[in-house]
Order: structure tokens, then sequence, then C-alpha cells
């Protein structure tokens, strides 16, 4: 609102308080510059807008395109705002880069200048930069733009159809753009990655077993929570059971790619039961089991951890 805001800070300009006449920030309205030619002030602000060539510099461009004429809207602004803005920031080496292709600069001063349009496509806008000179491939010269006008755009990509590319002041007018929120999501898409981060975070030494960790609670503790909430109200009425704790480190098991202690120790009480290789070996291929190597090195771990062990039992 050219009435109420300030052209280059968007603030409310503020009438001065006769109480506080020292507080009030001074406001001035828009004029023209110049004695003898009078220069509309208008042309004055893209001047230094082209001067300043940074992103505060694009959004008062933006805004002095949206009006034919600044003085006519009643257009005001802040003193100290447009003394700040006359000050000419130093470019950066990348900018300079960017401002040294000619037709790039002219590509980009075309869509200030043609904002209304709000969109455009890269390949009108390619066109553009290749009858202003421009040497690069469509590809690096669209990167390169939206690179320059960084979040003044938004940049809009479809597989299989040239990009587009928009004024994020301008192209909500002609279409609804919203940043992805987490509640937009899926609820299936966002239980699932929860319960990945979850089981992943979840540590199971299998260079060194501890007999110690084989108990309920330690296997619970081990189990991603959300998993094993949703398993046990699919099964067992939202109650914890060993059935629905193993079924929950069964599907653990394919998520972490790695052994734990339902399906190693399943493995482990079937191997000793009827010692057969073949039965681990389909049970791991139906995902309800460790491999057999697995087994056979806990085995082995088991073993040599009763034997360090059982002396201290016997002299107790």
């Amino acid at each position: 609102d050219f009435k109420r805001q300030c052209l280059f800070c968007t603030k409310v300009c503020e009438p001065v308080n006769p109480k506080h006449p020292d507080r009030w920030v001074r406001v001035v309205q828009c004029e023209r510059k110049g004695v003898k030619v009078a220069v509309p002030f208008k042309q004055v602000v893209l001047q230094c807008c082209q001067d300043r060539n940074d992103a505060w510099s694009r959004e008062v461009s933006l805004r002095c395109h949206g009006v034919h004429d600044l003085v006519a809207a009643e257009a005001q602004y802040h003193y100290r705002c447009y003394d700040n803005y006359g000050k000419i920031p130093p470019n950066d080496s990348e900018q300079i880069i960017l401002l040294s292709d000619e037709a790039m600069k002219n590509v980009v001063d075309e869509m200030y200048c043609d904002c209304s349009l709000c969109i455009w496509i890269s390949t009108e806008l390619h066109e553009k930069y290749t009858n202003y000179g421009g040497k690069l491939t469509r590809k690096q010269m669209f990167s390169k733009l939206a690179m320059h006008l960084g979040d003044d755009v938004v940049v809009l990509n479809i597989d299989g159809c040239a990009s587009i590319i928009g004024f994020q002041e301008f192209i909500g007018k002609v279409m609804n753009v919203a940043k992805v929120d987490v509640e937009d999501e899926d609820p299936e898409d966002a239980l699932a990655r929860k319960i990945v981060v979850e089981s992943r975070n979840i540590s199971f030494n299998k260079t060194k077993y501890e007999l110690g960790n084989f108990t309920h609670a330690k296997t619970r503790e081990q189990t991603s929570a959300t998993l094993l909430r949703f398993v046990s109200k699919l099964v067992s009425n939202g109650e914890v059971t060993k059935a629905s704790l193993s079924l929950s480190q069964s599907i653990q098991q394919h998520i972490t790619n790695g052994c734990n202690q339902t399906t190693l120790g399943l493995g482990v009480k079937l191997h000793h039961k009827f010692g057969s290789r073949n039965l681990i070996d389909i049970l791991h291929d139906h995902g309800y089991t460790a491999t057999y190597d697995e087994v056979y090195r806990f085995r082995k771990s088991a073993a040599k951890y009763v034997r360090v062990r059982m002396p201290l039992h016997f002299i107790r």
C-alpha cells in the first residue's frame, strides 16, 4: 500500500506523535527529483536498483514496476531507508561474473520490466538470451538465472517438460503455490519414515554378543517404539505381547539389514533343537530369522562367554 507503507522497507509510515516528536521516523512523500530537469522519482529509484543489483533492489524494483507513477500513487518512504538504499554495497565475485554476461543482464532487465507477465518458460528465456548474443546452453543459462534471481522467484520443475519460473510476488495471482508442509504429507509416508529413522538409530553389536541383552526388557528397548505400537494395535489390541514384539523385530530386521534379539534368538533356539541349517535358511529367506552364519557366530561367542564366567559362578 503506497499510501501507508515505506517504498523501501514496507513498514507503515507513522505520523508524528506530538508527545514524542523526537521518536518520529521522518517520512518523505515521493516527488520529482532535480531542478532544471524534472526526473521522475520512479526513474531515480530504478537507476539505484540497477546500481545495487541485490535482493533488496529486486524487491524495490518489483514494487516500482507495479505502478505507473510513484508520485501519482502518493507513494512515500522513510528518509533513513532511502539514505541506506542509496549506499551501493560492493558486489561479490560471483555477482560480478553474472553481471559480466551482458546477454544475461539484458534478460534479467527484461524480466523485471515485464514482471506483470508473472511466468516465463525456460525455452522462452533461453531464446531471448541467445537473441542478445548469449553463448550458454539452456540448462546452464537457466541455472545461472535462477541463482541470480534467488528468493525473488519460484522455479517449477516437471519431468519431461521445460522448467517454469515466476516472481514470488506475482505468481500467486495466477496459481496457488505453497511450501510443502509436514501436515500435507501422506500419513502413511510419515509413519514409515518415522519407523525407519527409529530403527536405524538402534545399535545392535554383532561383533561381541552379550547374553544380558537377550531379555524381554532389552528386546523391547531395542525395538522401534512406533513400529511396536503400530503392530501391537494390529495383532493384540495395542498390548505388547510376545507375538507383536517378535513381528516388530522381524520387520525391523528388513529395515536395518541386520539381526536383532528375536531373529537371532529364534534361529539359535531352532538350530539347537533341530540341528538343521536348511531350516534356518528357509526361515531366513522368509524374513523370520537371522542367517545361519549369524547363528553360528552367536553360538561360538556364547560358548566362550560361558567358559569365561562359569568358574566365577562355582566360586560363589
